[in-house]
């Protein structure tokens, strides 16, 4: 994602969808993030990375009070990297991104990890 488009800013609120293809993808930049799963991966044993065009299956959106939202992320992860600070960076990041483009309405990221390949 180039410099410019995180720096252009929406004014209108953003849609659920558009917020879940961008966490989405910053997500996956992140290093030693796999893949997003679906969140209920555990219980169907199924641990393969969901693509851009079914991101509700691995990433939620909560909409709360004055155009604010909270944002759920499943992630697959590499079992290279520490898993500890892979997960606190990519909080940091997807918050970051998601503030940078939405001016400041993303309140909190939660990142659970699915599996590690």
């Amino acid at each position: 994602m180039s410099e410019k488009e995180l720096t252009k800013k929406e004014t209108k609120n953003p849609s659920t969808r558009e917020i879940m293809n961008m966490a989405y993808e910053t997500a996956l930049q992140c290093y030693g993030v796999v893949g997003i799963s679906r969140f209920d991966a555990t219980v169907s044993g199924k641990y393969d990375p969901v693509p851009i065009e079914k991101s509700s299956r691995g990433v939620f959106v909560r909409k709360v009070a004055s155009g604010q939202f909270d944002v759920d992320l499943y992630i697959i992860l590499s079992s290279e990297v520490k898993l500890t600070e892979t997960i606190l960076e990519c909080q940091k990041v997807v918050r970051y991104a998601l503030n940078r483009k939405y001016s400041r309405t993303c309140r909190k990221v939660n990142v659970y990890v699915v599996s590690i390949k």
